[in-house]
């Protein structure tokens, strides 16, 4: 199903179903991060309305503040694979993804 089919439905205003998709679709792939540091990254600093920095984030980890935004990256891909999975190929990211 498209985002913008679900926001058609009869009877829920447009943002309704657009927020639920989008907590859907987060849900959905926090479901799939299986390695603790990427769930710590994911709710820490990616989706945190007070993100962690990456400097602390690589003390806590031991790594570089460089290697942590290195993994950011590569969660960030993840979930544009997954909303693409989820929301259909013609699904517009830019927005999303500056």
């Amino acid at each position: 199903m498209y985002l913008k089919d679900l926001a058609r439905r009869e009877g829920v205003p447009v943002y309704d179903n657009l927020e639920d998709a989008i907590k859907k679709v987060i849900a959905s792939f926090e479901s799939t991060l299986t390695n603790e540091r990427d769930k710590e990254i994911w709710h820490k600093h990616l989706i945190s309305e007070e993100p962690m920095s990456l400097v602390d984030l690589g003390k806590k980890y031991n790594v570089s503040k460089q290697r942590i935004g290195q993994l950011v990256d590569r969660i960030k891909k993840s979930f544009r694979c997954h909303i693409i999975d989820k929301l259909g190929p013609k699904t517009k990211l830019f927005w999303l993804f500056n």
